[in-house]
């Protein structure tokens, strides 16, 4: 599962970005939704990282 952690971590990115876009437009309430999902495929992404082949 190794070789394919790295998913997470561009889902990560992905919902990053979108959490700065939703600031520079003011929908704190989205914003705060896209940093959450965020978190959790960081989580992910660490969890899977983890894993032996």
């Amino acid at each position: 599962m190794r070789n394919t952690s790295w998913i997470w971590v561009l889902g990560t990115v992905a919902w990053l970005t979108n959490a700065a876009v939703s600031l520079r437009l003011h929908a704190i309430g989205h914003a705060r939704l896209a940093l959450c999902l965020a978190a959790v495929f960081a989580a992910a992404g660490l969890y899977f990282r983890r894993q032996p082949n």
